[in-house]
């Protein structure tokens, strides 16, 4: 399992975005260059790419590192945000004891079972399922 604060702290210290890439012409066998946007204050070179042969493989990984560098600490914050919501439903429920009730919903129907054999809701399936994701079951 990854440390989210972990991987997150790593995104941080890293070079500030946005980082853009672009291929340049050059007789180097790593003509594609990530850096720092044009209007970066400080224009900085992150790293250069290989190109191997005919086939150009660093325009995907150039891309790749671009948007990571954006879309990883984005949704790194945002799991967090929603285990938070998630550890909040399961600790209400369970201080209730509510989710052992919901056997069944409304119109009698059952949704699952958790491993203990019991019938659950589509509700009670939902916050079985959060404590899964958050292992406390």
């Amino acid at each position: 399992m990854r440390d989210a604060k972990a991987d997150l702290a790593i995104c941080e210290a890293a070079t500030p975005g946005p980082w853009e890439y672009e291929w340049q012409y050059t007789y180097s066998k790593c003509p594609w260059t990530v850096q720092t946007k044009k209007e970066h204050p400080v224009k900085e070179w992150i790293c250069s790419l290989p190109q191997r042969g005919f086939q150009t493989v660093g325009d995907a990984n150039s891309e790749f590192i671009v948007t990571a560098r954006e879309a990883l600490p984005y949704w790194i914050r945002r799991a967090m945000e929603l285990q938070e919501v998630l550890q909040l439903v399961v600790d209400t429920y369970q201080s209730k004891n509510l989710w052992k009730n919901w056997g069944v919903d409304n119109q009698g129907d059952v949704a699952g079972k958790a491993e203990d054999g019991h019938s659950l809701s589509a509700m009670g399936m939902a916050i079985y399922k959060a404590m899964s994701v958050l292992g406390l079951k």
